[in-house]
């Protein structure tokens, strides 16, 4: 999964490089209508396309025959019969593109949340950084963090219970290309861990900034759900790094929108727009 990971996060990286100067919404709406048409390619050669038109048919027949025989009540019923029927069968010719679209989805809405669902930091801004540890770790040297001079370490919490420390950090400046701000983790004078923070100049507002809130052990919900850094290995003293990052405000046309509504809602129009081209029936 870590390799997985590792590949689809430089594809993405690459693919919205091009958007870096633009309004964030700009990737977005690009990346949700590329989606968009290609799963109505995907679902017009993965599916059952005579069935799903046959059954188009019939429920443009039953609800025609609904209305013309609005008074004959036997006749309403028989065509309320087949109009059920005839949407169990379109769910049924659905499902096997379903099952091969849901896969690529998740996997990209997983790599799009790394750059519209969480705010990165601004500086000045303080954050917690919580690090889960073994408990064969926690009864051995103690875990440091160590920081870059950018970040100040206000305060540190160590729970036993959890075996978990935390530590209030603040960052005094925004994180660059040529100065991203790493956060180190050793335990005696072993490095075992390194973690992203990331800090943006405005706060994130309406630009693409990459933000990873947890690096992962080795849960495999986990790793599917926060792909941006790589998993902690089962043999690594660290089980999990999490930072709070606040959620990110998506505006589109004015009004807050979640990131993945507007995804759903402009691939599924792209995909009926593309519907007479690509000869698909949904």
């Amino acid at each position: 999964m870590n390799v997985l990971n590792a590949i689809l996060s430089k594809l993405t990286s690459v693919v919205l490089a091009p958007f870096a100067e633009l309004p964030a919404q700009v990737a977005l709406i690009v990346i949700s209508i590329v989606a968009g048409i290609l799963a109505a390619i995907a679902f017009r050669y993965s599916s059952n396309q005579a069935g799903l038109k046959r059954v188009a048919d019939q429920v443009r027949a039953s609800l025609l025959a609904m209305r013309l025989f609005k008074d004959d009540l036997r006749s309403v019923f028989g065509a309320q019969l087949s109009l059920f029927k005839a949407s169990g069968l379109r769910l049924w010719y659905s499902l096997p593109p379903l099952v091969v679209l849901i896969i690529p989805f998740v996997f990209l809405l997983a790599q799009m949340a790394m750059w519209y669902e969480f705010r990165p930091l601004a500086p000045g801004q303080a954050a917690l950084v919580e690090v889960t540890l073994t408990p064969e770790a926690w009864d051995g040297p103690p875990l440091e963090l160590n920081a870059p001079d950018a970040i100040t370490i206000e305060s540190t919490v160590r729970n036993s219970h959890d075996h978990t420390i935390t530590w209030r950090i603040c960052p005094q400046e925004a994180a660059t290309a040529n100065n991203p701000l790493q956060l180190s983790f050793t335990l005696g004078e072993r490095e075992v861990a390194e973690k992203q923070l990331a800090v943006s100049s405005t706060g994130g507002t309406d630009e693409l900034v990459f933000v990873c809130p947890l690096r992962p052990g080795t849960s495999f919900w986990d790793r599917l759900l926060y792909p941006g850094e790589p998993g902690f290995a089962a043999n690594s003293p660290i089980r999990a790094i999490s930072i709070n990052y606040g959620s990110r405000v998506n505006t589109l046309f004015g009004l807050e929108i979640p990131w993945w509504l507007t995804f759903f809602i402009v691939s599924i129009l792209a995909a009926l727009a593309i519907k007479p081209i690509v000869k698909v029936q949904f």
